[in-house]
């Protein structure tokens, strides 16, 4: 059995003319329910060492917080290089374990533009709409 964490981001719900997020992508993590505790585990103690203390109840990680260009929500402020280093150690974690990243991205202009009134017409063999799926990814020499 595998548990599979699914997030998604560049949602604007059914606005298919998006200014700020052109593409959307929904991404994944299965893990293998032998190996989800002690990856929690890890996760929580990058995070722990990251910061400095334990972490609050309610942490979240989010990418845009932990990767925009001068860090927000809980990373506001802290140094590019450390939260990059950050990111680097958690993929390293996710390649040691051996989980698999799945994701599949969605060019949302060529998706409004592929539909012609009804929904059987938005799906065909070459999907143009498609940006890129995977069921795994390498990422600076991690296979994740």
């Amino acid at each position: 059995m595998h548990f599979f964490y699914l997030d998604e981001t560049g949602c604007s719900g059914a606005d298919l003319n998006p200014a700020q997020d052109p593409i959307f992508v929904l991404g994944g993590l299965s893990v293998k329910d032998q190996g989800w505790v002690e990856t929690t585990r890890r996760f929580r103690r990058v995070l722990t060492n990251y910061f400095g203390a334990p972490l609050p109840p309610d942490f979240e990680l989010h990418a845009h917080e932990l990767l925009s260009p001068n860090g927000s929500g809980r990373f506001e402020g802290h140094e590019r290089v450390r939260r990059s280093q950050l990111a680097m150690d958690l993929l390293a974690l996710l390649a040691d374990r051996q989980h698999q990243v799945h994701y599949v991205a969605l060019d949302k202009v060529a998706l409004r533009d592929t539909g012609l009134g009804t929904e059987s017409s938005t799906y065909n063999a070459r999907i143009p709409y498609l940006q890129t799926t995977c069921a795994f990814t390498e990422i600076n020499g991690l296979r994740t």
